[in-house]
């Protein structure tokens, strides 16, 4: 809160600019009223900076000053003059009721502890009585400062006096003080050596939920001892460099774990998340105040003073303006808070559309894999079936053969296996490449090797027939037949291997 205002007003239809101070002590406002020809940016600017902070400012000549007296029902500014918005007057009548009532108070504890300062100087050795009325004093003031009755200024002035009323019996406690200093060094060395112990632990590995369990506890303590400002200092960057490693070994570094956070969806949800944490500050800082209201109404009931009954009735008019305001900025909060939603539940819908695509493919994939498979293991069982029938079609032409051509036959026979055998492999080689039309290529490959087998077989018996003479003319379609097969080069092939024979016999 400010104590002084600068604002544009009008006074008679022209524009000026209004400087508004409030002088707590004599309960009055000072405004001065600068017409709009005389206003700089730079004196506008200054008088918006400096002014308002208590910064001397040279103000120019021709300006009107006026002198009001603040009080709960009239007005603050001068008679003529008006402003744009109300609000911002309304609000510093509300808040300079109570500064005046805090400047009283003040006033009456500066007063108060002025005799405790004149006793304090009368005093030839310490008094520990006068040591206690000291404390009880500042107790007093505190109490105040915590309920918000004393503004900050004030605070400075009754701190300082204070302390200037301890230290004049401090020098005069001496032994005292020597006394606290090594006892604050005793409970030091104690938590030290106590750190200490722990630190070892955690450089041992042992576990770490005992560890951090034993810090809660040595923290507590910490609290409640009694040490000098550097003792205390000392033992705490301690202590919170202990916590920090446990924690570190427990949950694993926060820069690890902001790394993987760079996604929308997690940029979403943490600020989602942080949202909700404000609402729910907010929403308990409104019911703070509703408290505050409650508990500064039952005050006024009570048996109170007129001068606390009145800074009381202006706490209340300032909490409530405060209410406002925060619930405004609550249901701000609200309103980014259902956008947040729907922005996440898009995200999460699509995020599933998404799955459930993957989802699908895989399963397409997995049934063609299936499907692959199955025809591969149907061909394995036909080119086996294949291979015995190759055999068997061999060792049937074995027995109808002479003996005196086994040689040719042998190797006609042999030939024929291997032809058989190589298209089995090229069967079982191609099958895995080209998928489910391997399975006609197989049925044209068989049927084209039974008739290799068989046109040469027709071809073996005819040339058995024409050393014999016997039936050579029924032989000859057959042999033409062979002829037009699309496997000449197998017939080749078992003629040379017939004359390489013949030249080794």
């Amino acid at each position: 809160m400010k104590s002084k205002l600068v604002i544009w007003g009008q006074q008679n239809d022209q524009k000026v600019l209004l400087a508004i101070a409030l002088r707590a002590n004599d309960n009055k406002i000072d405004t001065y009223v600068f017409p709009e020809s005389m206003v700089t940016e730079e004196f506008s600017n200054k008088m918006s900076t400096d002014w308002k902070n208590d910064i001397a400012v040279d103000f120019p000549e021709g300006y009107t000053q006026y002198e009001t007296e603040l009080n709960s029902s009239g007005e603050i500014l001068p008679e003529g003059i008006k402003v744009e918005g109300t609000d911002t007057i309304s609000r510093a009548q509300i808040e300079w009721q109570f500064f005046v009532l805090s400047a009283k108070l003040a006033t009456s504890y500066e007063a108060e502890l002025e005799t405790i300062k004149d006793k304090i100087a009368q005093l030839k050795e310490f008094s520990q009585p006068l040591w206690d009325d000291l404390k009880s004093f500042w107790d007093k003031v505190q109490n105040q400062i915590r309920e918000k009755n004393i503004l900050g200024n004030h605070i400075t002035d009754l701190r300082k006096s204070t302390n200037e009323a301890f230290e004049s019996l401090k020098e005069k406690r001496k032994e005292l003080d020597q006394k606290f200093n090594e006892n604050s060094s005793s409970i030091k060395a104690n938590f030290m050596n106590a750190l200490h112990d722990i630190n070892d632990k955690i450089s041992k590995g042992m576990s770490l939920h005992p560890i951090f369990e034993e810090l809660k506890n040595l923290q507590n303590d910490f609290k409640k001892a009694t040490m000098t400002l550097s003792d205390k200092r000392n033992v705490w960057d301690k202590l919170d460099a202990a916590f920090k490693v446990v924690k570190e070994k427990r949950f694993g570094s926060k820069e690890g774990k902001s790394s993987d956070q760079n996604n929308v969806k997690d940029r979403l949800n943490n600020r989602y998340n942080g949202l909700l944490t404000a609402i729910s500050k907010m929403e308990q800082s409104i019911d703070f105040d509703k408290k505050d209201i409650d508990f500064q109404t039952k005050k006024m009931d009570g048996q109170v003073g007129q001068l606390e009954l009145q800074i009381r009735q202006a706490k209340l008019k300032m909490i409530e303006e405060r209410i406002q305001s925060k619930q405004a900025k609550l249901a701000d909060m609200v309103a980014t808070k259902l956008e947040l939603e729907q922005r996440k539940e898009k995200i999460e819908k699509s995020e599933a559309a998404r799955a459930e695509k993957e989802e699908a493919k895989k399963v397409i994939q997995d049934k063609i894999a299936a499907e692959i498979k199955a025809a591969s293991d149907s061909r394995t069982d036909n080119a086996d079936d294949l291979e015995k029938a190759a055999q068997k079609i061999a060792e049937s032409k074995q027995r109808k053969e002479k003996p005196k051509d086994d040689s040719i036959l042998d190797t006609l026979q042999s030939n024929i296996s291997e032809t058989v055998e190589d298209v089995v492999d090229t069967v079982k080689a191609v099958s895995s490449v080209i998928g489910d039309k391997i399975g006609d290529l197989v049925d044209d490959i068989t049927a084209k090797a039974a008739d290799i087998l068989e046109g040469q077989t027709d071809e073996d018996n005819t040339s058995v027939a024409s050393e014999e003479q016997q039936e050579s003319v029924s032989e000859n379609p057959i042999a033409e037949d062979l002829g037009n097969t699309e496997n000449t080069d197998i017939k080749e092939e078992t003629s040379e291997n017939k004359e390489d024979e013949e030249e080794k016999a």
